[in-house]
């Protein structure tokens, strides 16, 4: 029932924490891909952009959908994220075997899981980087960043970590996710 302040039914306005699903913009995805590690072993990634700036949701479960040149499924694999208000963010499936030669990869969100938008505000980063470094880019390519805490008084733990490597057309070409105690 819209009994207040609500833009509609229960959602938006000043005091409702819902958002509105009509005011709620789509997401995008940047890119998504099956990354070739050798033989028929393979990282899913994708690249999301969440372009609702005061909007996220707390789990949002997603398929990550492989399909052949004729548009057959290969291989679904499930996982589930934290939608953070106008954010972008790396969905990642590591090392996962698939029969047959990728041609294509869907991301498929779980629309009940999109139905309830709450309202909230991204709280800016105090955890930065610096001394980016890759390296052994001929062989086995590492990344190297340090990381630094700028908030003088609160400990910061378990961050999880992705790392995006594109060519030089911007193309990713690899993806890998680490989980930082600091």
């Amino acid at each position: 029932k819209q009994n207040g302040t609500e833009t509609g039914v229960d959602c938006g306005g000043s005091i409702c924490a819902l958002s509105c699903l009509a005011e709620i913009k789509p997401m995008n995805i940047v890119w998504a891909k099956a990354l070739n590690l050798g033989k028929s072993s393979y990282d899913l990634a994708a690249y999301v952009e969440n372009p609702n700036a005061k909007s996220g949701v707390k789990s949002a479960r997603y398929t990550f959908r492989v399909l052949d040149n004729d548009g057959r499924i290969l291989l679904e694999k499930s996982g589930s994220t934290e939608i953070s208000p106008g954010s972008g963010m790396v969905l990642f499936a590591p090392r996962v075997a698939i029969v047959g030669v990728p041609a294509r990869v869907d991301v498929v969100w779980n629309q009940d899981d999109l139905s309830r938008w709450v309202k909230a505000l991204v709280p800016s980063s105090i955890v930065t980087t610096k001394n980016q470094n890759l390296k052994n880019t001929d062989s086995t390519p590492r990344f190297d960043a340090t990381l630094v805490n700028t908030d003088l008084v609160n400990d910061v733990g378990n961050l999880t970590l992705s790392a995006i490597i594109y060519d030089a057309l911007r193309r990713p070409i690899a993806v890998s996710r680490t989980l930082v105690d600091m």
